[in-house]
């Protein structure tokens, strides 16, 4: 971990401080540069000022060999992390059990800060959206009073990430554009959490309708240096990008970047996402009218949310499939998967795949001749998509709507 000077520059760095800001009135700017670059030693009193300035404790910045709690804590802290990473959520409450015996039994305040923050990812895994929240929300408040640069802006990823999967767009893209200011200033550009902000930032301007934005922020998460390490991370980019230009036409360039993302979660085993991805495929080969080939995809994708309990997944892949059906006019198949991705997005709780199954079921309702009950469907869901800030798809709605009582 390098010496005194090295631990202190790191510390100050990850907390957005200048040498001045550390110095405060009682040091100088100067004597921050000479202890950083180890030309000078500090008194007793001045590693309690730095340390208190630091969030940390003196036996943390000296790096004391016998700091054994805090050792043993911050490896089980990096596995659990280790674990998350996994979708392990059950492994993970473990190892953070055991985090809290040691941080209630030695007071270790930096560990705590940490625990709190991967309790909000252990809710968030779990799908406890409130929960996350209330932790991330309380793990951002003692890192911003530790000047912990760092965690607050993890803290806010896991408030904007519970928003996105609520669907409250407008909440999820403030957390996390101040989530990514946050890590910048933390110089955390080589963190996965700063690629993870991109993604989730980039997937709430598509919910958003801001297609260009969300093409260029998936871009510089895919080509971002972390993910030559982390290929899930760079497959999760690819396949965002490729979702963005499938919403702006370009759906060749919306192939490659599928493919691409498929290709790395299917070498990763990573099947959540491979389910995702197979779904976004099918949408492709249905824009393409290829409806044999976005079946076979959808089919694929509904098998593996099936395995894997994944409901609002299987709720929008039922919502695809029915909509394929209707272009093929075969309307009794369509109400049969739509009905069915209407219960089980209500079920969910989802209320943007909710709105999705009202709308393919006002499509079935004009092509079967009944235009008020096709009209009450499509208002039903505009509300929906008002109400999570949807507006774009809104005025998709209408153009729907507009083109189904032309063809009747």
């Amino acid at each position: 971990m390098g010496g005194l000077g090295t631990r202190i520059r790191q510390l100050r760095q990850s907390r957005g401080l200048t040498q001045e800001q550390l110095a405060g009135r009682e040091l100088t700017k100067s004597f921050i540069s000479l202890l950083e670059r180890e030309k000078t030693s500090p008194s007793v009193e001045t590693l309690g000022l730095l340390s208190r300035r630091l969030g940390t404790s003196v036996d943390a910045l000296l790096g004391s060999q016998d700091r054994l709690p805090e050792q043993v804590a911050a490896g089980l802290l990096a596995l659990s992390a280790e674990a998350l990473r996994k979708r392990n959520a059950p492994h993970a409450k473990e190892l953070l059990g055991a985090v809290s015996i040691l941080s209630r039994s030695y007071r270790l305040d930096e560990t705590d800060r940490e625990l709190v923050l991967q309790w909000a990812q252990v809710a968030l895994e779990e799908r406890e959206f409130d929960t996350a929240s209330s932790l991330a929300a309380e793990a951002k408040t003692r890192a911003e009073q530790a000047r912990d640069l760092w965690r607050t802006g993890r803290a806010l990823l896991v408030l904007g990430t519970a928003a996105l999967r609520r669907r409250d767009i407008p909440a999820a893209v403030q957390h996390l554009n101040a989530s990514l200011d946050i890590l910048r200033r933390a110089k955390a550009s080589r963190d996965p959490a700063r690629v993870e902000a991109l993604i989730n930032l980039a997937s709430a301007l598509v919910y958003a309708g801001d297609y260009t934005r969300a093409t260029k922020r998936y871009y510089e998460a895919a080509r971002a240096q972390v993910t030559q390490q982390h290929p899930v991370l760079r497959a999760r980019a690819l396949w965002g990008l490729g979702a963005a230009y499938r919403h702006q036409g370009e759906l060749s360039s919306a192939i490659e970047a599928l493919v691409g993302a498929r290709d790395l979660f299917e070498k990763s085993e990573d099947l959540p996402d491979l389910a995702h991805v197979l779904h976004n495929l099918g949408q492709v080969a249905a824009e393409q009218q290829h409806n044999k080939d976005a079946l076979r995809h959808f089919h694929h994708a509904l098998r593996v949310a099936e395995r894997l309990k994944m409901q609002v997944l299987h709720a929008n892949v039922l919502t695809e499939i029915a909509r394929v059906h209707v272009t093929l006019e075969s309307l009794d198949d369509a109400a049969a998967f739509a009905s069915q991705a209407l219960s089980e997005a209500k079920a969910a709780g989802d209320p943007v795949e909710t709105a999705e199954a009202h709308v393919v079921l006002g499509r079935i309702a004009f092509a079967r001749g009944n235009p008020a009950e096709g009209t009450r469907l499509i208002k039903t869901a505009a509300e929906m998509f008002t109400a999570q800030g949807m507006s774009h798809r809104v005025a998709e709605l209408a153009r729907e709507a507009g083109m189904a009582l032309l063809e009747r």
